[in-house]
C-alpha cells in the first residue's frame, strides 16, 4: 500500500493522480474506484462508487482483482470497510494507492487501527506512506528578508530549531495583488516503511515511540521540509505555523525531551 495522507484539501487526491498519470505512461492496466471520481485519466480504467447498486469499495475491489490490473487505486480510506478493501487489494499482489486523512506519517499507523485493521495486517502491507501539506508561495517579485520576530524566534526555539540571522516575508505588491504570495506549493514527508518500522508496528507501538525512532534514524519530517523551503525563500515561517498540527507535536515532544 502506498497512501497519501492529510488533511481535507490538502491535495492529496491531486498528488495521487500525478502518479497515475506517471505510471500510465508505461502502459500498465490501472482501475480505479472512486467516490466521485474528480479526474478522467486517459488509459486508466475509473470506476464509480455506486451505493444505490451495492457497489462499495468491497465490491469495487473484488471485481477490480479479476481484471487483473497491475495497479489499484482507492480514491479513499475512510472507514473500517474500506480499509480492509485496500488490504484485500493489497494481499493480491497488486500495488494498492489510495488517500487517508491523517496530520502527518505515523500518525496513518492510528487512523488504520482506529478502522479496525490489527498490526499484522498494517505491517504485512503498508510499504510508504506521503503526507502533505499546502502552503502559500511567496511572490518573487516583493519578498524580502528581515529579521526574525519574537514571535518566529519563540516558536522556533520551542522546535529546537536554531534561529537564523535573516528569514523571508510577504510584503505585498502589484504583481501579487499586495498578497506577498502567489499561488501555493507543497510540503511533503515521505516515509517509506522499513524492517525495524514494521517490527515496532507488530509491537503494538504508539505514535510518538513511532516518531522517536524515526526521528533518531534522521527521518525528514513534514515541517522539516517546511523549514527548508521557509529558508529558500520560498514560503514563510508565518505559513508553516498557520497549518497548525504540523509542528504542534513536534513542538510539544521536543519540550519533553528536552525536560
Amino acid at each position: 500500500m502506498l497512501l497519501v495522507a492529510g488533511p481535507t484539501g490538502s491535495g492529496k487526491t491531486t498528488t495521487l493522480y500525478a502518479l497515475l498519470h506517471s505510471l500510465k505512461l508505461h502502459r500498465k492496466n490501472i482501475v480505479s474506484i472512486e467516490d466521485p471520481v474528480e479526474y478522467q485519466l486517459d488509459g486508466i480504467n475509473h470506476i464509480q462508487v455506486d451505493m444505490k447498486h451495492g457497489l462499495g469499495y468491497p465490491e469495487g475491489v473484488k471485481a477490480i482483482l479479476r481484471m487483473d490490473p497491475n495497479y489499484v487505486m482507492l480514491g479513499e480510506i475512510r472507514d473500517a470497510a474500506s480499509a480492509k478493501a485496500a488490504v484485500v487489494a493489497a494481499a493480491s499482489g497488486r500495488p494498492l494507492l489510495s488517500t487517508i486523512h491523517s496530520r502527518d506519517a505515523t500518525g496513518v499507523i492510528d487512523v488504520l487501527r482506529n478502522f479496525n485493521l490489527n498490526d499484522h495486517e498494517i505491517s504485512s502491507h503498508l510499504v510508504m506512506v506521503v503526507a502533505q501539506r499546502l502552503v502559500r508561495l511567496l511572490c518573487p517579485e516583493c519578498r524580502h528578508q528581515q529579521r526574525p520576530t519574537r514571535r518566529e524566534r519563540r516558536w522556533l526555539e520551542l522546535l529546537g530549531k536554531e534561529v537564523p540571522d535573516l528569514v523571508w516575508h510577504a510584503k505585498g505588491c502589484d504583481a501579487c495583488r499586495n498578497l506577498g504570495y502567489k499561488v501555493r506549493t507543497g510540503v511533503f514527508e515521505v516515509w517509506r516503511v522499513h524492517a525495524d518500522d514494521y517490527s515496532l508496528i507488530l509491537q503494538g507501538v504508539d505514535r510518538k515511540k513511532l516518531y522517536e525512532h524515526l526521528r533518531k534514524h534522521g527521518h525528514a519530517f513534514m515541517l522539516d521540509d517546511g523549514l527548508s523551503k521557509a529558508a529558500e525563500g520560498v514560503t514563510t515561517l508565518d505559513e508553516l505555523r498557520g497549518l497548525g498540527g504540523l509542528s504542534a507535536f513536534q513542538s510539544q515532544y521536543e519540550q519533553q525531551h528536552r525536560l
